[in-house]
């Protein structure tokens, strides 16, 4: 029904009322997100999803102007964002889209990119740069025909002596936004307010992103 009646997850009116549809969930998986969410136990998995290849189609280059939809699976991600808190995106990523499609491209081949091709992604924290970071990630694998892993570890678990612990609070350390915030990644010209002052290598790249502040 949803499917019918909200083309993408962008559309505002789904936006707005997703913590309802969300009520509508199976209560054995509602039961999973809220102790996850409760117990901020790092990481979970649901699994068990039915997917058409067929509908999916085959993937094209990204396109900034047209971003393709996965039919429906974009909707219940927001649905399980919803369970979790208030889903948002940055508005200088795919044309700030709140769900986004993670394609191989080509042009970024060797890249430390989740679009890259061929290139295993080094250990990171997702969207870690602004002081406002999102609590959770979520992530929907649709299609994965060379069964490529996503591997995930908790901070929590880390036995780190006093001196290690206190140089990762030093200021030498800095995580800025990746080239997947830069222009030719984004159709539409948005101007993104931000307060602070950038300093060091990357002071120009996030000056044009959101000057290591949040957005306003």
């Amino acid at each position: 029904m949803l499917r019918r009646r909200h083309r993408n997850a962008e559309d505002q009116e789904f936006l707005l009322n997703a913590p309802v549809h969300a009520r509508r969930l199976p209560p054995r998986l509602q039961e999973y997100v809220d102790a996850f969410r409760r117990q901020e136990s790092g990481y979970g998995v649901i699994a068990g999803h039915p997917v058409d290849d067929d509908v999916i189609g085959r993937p094209r280059p990204l396109e900034p102007a047209s971003f393709p939809v996965v039919a429906g699976h974009d909707l219940l991600l927001a649905l399980y964002a919803a369970l979790l808190g208030d889903a948002f995106g940055w508005a200088t990523q795919q044309n700030g889209r709140i769900t986004q499609d993670v394609l191989p491209i080509k042009e970024d081949e060797g890249n430390q990119l989740s679009i890259a091709p061929d290139v295993p992604l080094g250990w990171h924290t997702g969207d870690a740069f602004p002081s406002c970071r999102p609590e959770s990630v979520l992530l929907a694998c649709v299609r994965n025909p060379t069964e490529k892993v996503t591997t995930v570890a908790r901070a929590d678990g880390l036995e780190l002596d006093e001196h290690d612990a206190s140089a990762l609070f030093e200021p030498r350390f800095r995580i800025t936004p990746d080239k997947s915030h830069l222009s030719q990644h984004n159709s539409i010209e948005r101007a993104v307010a931000f307060r602070g002052k950038s300093r060091g290598r990357h002071g120009d790249l996030l000056s044009r992103i959101l000057g290591g502040h949040c957005a306003l």
